[in-house]
């Protein structure tokens, strides 16, 4: 892709580079655009993340490895020099171990979360359980006592009834 692009039509630049030398790179990238340069607003204290893993420690293909350098050397940045191997793998594991870490501290507060909130809906279901249970027993009661009165009304009817049956039959 590169090579389809004249090199007096492209510029590569290199996030580093904004926080070694913001001015002059700023500076760089107007002069190739044609713009007047502006102070940058660069903090350096805002970069919050590094690593220090070599691109071979870290698989990197000899050919991207090349690329890279070139693209380094045309955006004017520093190529990291590359550490012993044995170095970088140690390191890249100690890195994989705390990923690893992470994450897995990462799944536990996700499990413990999600722990939490079914504890949370099995206090509320057994909540709201028992207060309808409560309603239910309440309201069993009052047709039970609905149909007691009604009996005792029935009965006491009944009673008339045959009492006024009595009192007109002949005897």
């Amino acid at each position: 892709m590169l090579d389809l692009l004249p090199a007096d039509r492209r510029i590569v630049t290199h996030y580093d580079t904004f926080f070694v030398d913001p001015e002059r790179e700023i500076a760089r990238l107007c002069a190739f655009a044609g713009l007047t340069p502006v102070l940058p607003r660069v903090r350096p204290d805002l970069r919050h993340h590094t690593i220090g893993v070599g691109l071979g420690d870290a698989g990197v293909s000899p050919s991207v490895r090349a690329l890279y350098a070139d693209l380094c050397r045309q955006a004017g940045a520093p190529l990291a020099l590359e550490s012993p191997s044995d170095e970088g793998r140690v390191r890249r594991l100690i890195i994989d171990g705390a990923v690893a870490q992470r994450h897995a501290d990462q799944r536990q507060d996700a499990i413990d979360r999600l722990q939490a909130r079914e504890d949370e809906f099995r206090r509320q279901f057994q909540h709201e359980r028992a207060t309808m249970e409560a309603e239910h027993r309440e309201r069993v009661r009052g047709l039970e006592a609905q149909v007691v009165a009604a009996r005792e009304a029935a009965v006491t009817r009944l009673e008339v009834l045959q009492a006024l049956s009595e009192s007109v039959s002949p005897h």
